[in-house]
């Protein structure tokens, strides 16, 4: 029984080290603000990119990379929940303290939610000039 399970740990254990990693490598394309996706919205996925379409239902979450220089120590980037900063345009209008907010047609990008469908979160603070960054509070779910 010993031999099996010291034979399974030498198969399994490598993989999961070269599926960490290969997600890791995806990820360093993206930039801290952007509203990243993936093939069913989930984050056990590896196939992620940038949200490009309003309402977009398979948000993943805002990837946010807080630095660290041992890349082992490093934290999963992509944030479901909490305060963080993402990337906006003020296509359907300027965002105001407390507007909701979902992905645009612009890559990576939220702006104002202005009917149903799916959503990124709220707006912390007045959004300042036509795109940069803005806090929200992470609530990824449909509003009607």
């Amino acid at each position: 029984m010993k031999t099996l399970f010291l034979s399974l740990n030498l198969i399994i254990l490598p993989l999961f080290f070269n599926i960490c990693f290969a997600q890791q490598s995806a990820l360093d394309d993206f930039k801290t603000g952007d509203i990243i996706i993936s093939d069913n919205g989930s984050i056990a996925n590896d196939k992620y990119g940038l949200s490009s379409k309003p309402y977009d239902e398979f948000v993943a979450g805002i990837f946010h990379e807080e630095k660290q220089d041992n890349p082992r120590l490093r934290k999963y980037p992509i944030k479901r929940e909490g305060i963080y900063l993402v990337k906006f345009n003020s296509e359907n209008g300027p965002i105001k303290k407390g507007d909701i907010v979902t992905t645009s047609s612009e890559p990576g990008v939220a702006m104002k939610a202005t009917e149903s469908g799916m959503i990124i979160g709220i707006a912390l603070e007045d959004a300042n000039g036509e795109s940069g960054l803005v806090k929200i509070r992470i609530l990824i779910q449909y509003v009607k």
